[in-house]
C-alpha cells in the first residue's frame, strides 16, 4: 500500500524476493501464490531523525531567529544550500541595515528575513523528510 492508500502490485515475489513471470498464478522459485506473493503490503514509511537530524535542525532554529542562516545545511553537508543561506545571512544582517534607514524598508527587511527564516526550516525539514540528508 503506498501513501494513498492503494495496494503496489509487483513484478517480484514478497516471498523470496525473486523476479516473477507476468500473469504466473505461482512463484516459480519459491511456490508461493501469486495472488499473495505480488502484492507487497507496505506501511508508509516515516523518515527517522538521527542525531545528525536534530543537531542540523537545532542548528537551523536557534540561530535563525538571530538571523543566521544556513548552519543546519552545513550540518547535513548540502555545501551550495549552505552557501547561499550564509551570503543571504552576510547581506541581511551586516550590510542591509546600513542602506536601509527609513522606518518602511526597515519594516520590509524584517519581513524579508522572516521569510527567509522560514524557507530555511521547511528546506532543511524537506530535505530530512525526503531523505536528501
Amino acid at each position: 500500500m503506498n501513501d494513498e492508500g492503494t495496494y503496489i502490485i509487483s513484478d517480484t515475489c514478497a516471498n523470496c524476493g525473486k523476479e516473477m513471470p507476468e500473469g504466473a498464478e505461482y512463484c516459480p522459485h519459491c511456490g508461493a501464490h501469486a495472488s499473495q506473493s505480488n502484492v507487497r503490503i507496505s506501511s508508509p514509511t516515516v523518515g527517522r531523525f538521527t542525531s545528525r537530524h536534530i543537531i542540523a535542525l537545532l542548528l537551523a532554529v536557534i540561530p535563525g531567529f538571530f538571523n543566521i542562516f544556513g548552519l543546519g545545511q552545513l550540518v547535513l553537508k548540502r555545501w551550495s544550500k549552505a552557501f547561499v543561506y550564509i551570503s543571504i545571512t552576510i547581506l541581511l544582517y551586516y550590510l542591509a541595515p546600513s542602506f536601509l534607514t527609513t522606518t518602511g524598508s526597515q519594516i520590509l527587511l524584517t519581513i524579508f528575513q522572516v521569510l527567509v527564516f522560514m524557507y530555511s526550516l521547511f528546506d532543511l525539514f524537506g530535505a530530512i523528510s525526503r531523505g536528501e540528508a
